[in-house]
């Protein structure tokens, strides 16, 4: 009657920090205001600042509204790195789901918690903008018209990013993983947060190389059936 039942075998917890080498925008798609943010920092802006208000893209946030890395976005940009490297498809998919068109088709083992900010560098000098409570910056940005290949006039916005040298808190958990399993999970976190220039790369301004991240692995911890 009982034959058949589930039989625990582990449960085991990843925690390591994931270090930021250059600027790094994990946007949550929201916008919010530049002359607020101005005021709010006690900062003095020209009229036609005021007057135009320029808005900023945002980025992800917790508690606190501190920053985060958002765990699901962490989880796909190993899966697709993993794929570019050619590491055989059901040994990513049972740890790291199966994505189809953009969506996802089922989860996998791993479970990625939200990466949490731990720390932040001593602000520098041109690092412009800093919010204190949020440990963020402002980049300005314009838009470029396609034809002139120039600025667009009256087209200025921001991107909030956290700076170089931002740390953050990365805690990934699952259960009843084989050996081979978790030793893909360090191999990935390992080499595709990492110097290399062939490293993986979160969020927005791939182009001009930000979002790159060094893991820094802590301790694994494992819970056996005994």
């Amino acid at each position: 009657m009982y034959g058949n039942e589930y039989r625990f075998q582990n449960r085991f917890r990843v925690i390591g920090s994931l270090e930021c080498k250059g600027p790094l925008h994990a946007g949550d798609g929201d916008v919010a205001s530049f002359v607020e943010r101005a005021k709010h920092l006690g900062m003095e802006i020209p009229d036609e600042t005021v007057a135009a208000d320029p808005e900023y893209a945002t980025t992800s946030t917790g508690v606190g509204e501190l920053p985060i890395l958002p765990g699901t976005a962490l989880k796909g940009v190993l899966l697709h790195w993993l794929e570019r490297h050619g590491v055989e498809r059901s040994a990513i998919e049972r740890l790291f789901g199966k994505v189809e068109g953009g969506k996802a088709v089922f989860g996998g083992m791993a479970v990625f918690y939200d990466a949490t900010l731990e720390s932040s560098p001593p602000v520098e000098k041109g690092l412009r903008w800093w919010h204190p409570d949020r440990c963020t910056c402002l980049s300005p940005q314009v838009v470029i018209d396609p034809k002139t290949r120039t600025a667009t006039p009256g087209l200025l916005y921001y991107t909030e990013f956290v700076p170089a040298g931002s740390v953050f808190r990365l805690e990934v958990a699952g259960q009843d993983w084989s050996d081979e399993d978790r030793d893909l999970l360090l191999f990935a976190l390992h080499n595709a947060f990492s110097e290399d220039p062939d490293s993986a790369q979160v969020g927005a301004g791939q182009a001009s190389n930000w979002g790159r991240l060094v893991w820094h692995p802590r301790r694994v911890e494992v819970l056996g059936d005994a």
